[in-house]
């Protein structure tokens, strides 16, 4: 699924977050507005699955392995980072390998790119499941919802 290649975007990454439903489980990615200059619309994104192994970044030959039967990949075009108090953004100190306790499904996230405003998760999966992915508002967000 993909809305690739995005316009430009003052939008930045700031959450990741996991939630389970009855017939779904959920992964969120929120923004938060930049300092760019450029308009705060939904950053381009795609989000496939992939077979291992799965590079680290820029690299060719840094490998990550991530727990799960299934690896989903979820690249956004929007940097990740931190919001200080006065809105700004500033370096992103955030979980980048998290291991959710909320869901059943999602055994790992683990951020493997964020450079050159683009920033890329892999997501283990107990296995693949059909995925429907959206862009939400207020706060602007994007939502991977994966299905029984």
């Amino acid at each position: 699924m993909s809305d690739f290649p995005g316009g430009l975007t003052s939008l930045v990454g700031v959450d990741i977050r996991t939630g389970a439903h009855a017939c779904f489980e959920r992964i969120v990615i929120e923004f938060a507005p930049g300092d760019a200059p450029t308009p705060g619309t939904p950053p381009g994104y795609w989000v496939r699955y992939t077979d291992d192994p799965i590079t680290l970044g820029q690299t060719d030959d840094q490998f990550v392995t991530v727990r799960g039967e299934a690896t989903l990949l979820a690249s956004v075009e929007a940097w990740m980072y931190d919001v200080d108090a006065a809105g700004v953004p500033t370096e992103y100190a955030g979980p980048i390998d998290l291991f959710p306790d909320n869901v059943s499904w999602i055994e790992e996230i683990r951020l493997i790119d964020n450079s050159e405003g683009v920033q890329v998760w892999a997501i283990g999966l107990d296995r693949e499941r059909d995925l429907r992915v959206s862009v939400l508002r207020d706060p602007q967000r994007l939502v991977i919802d994966l299905g029984a």
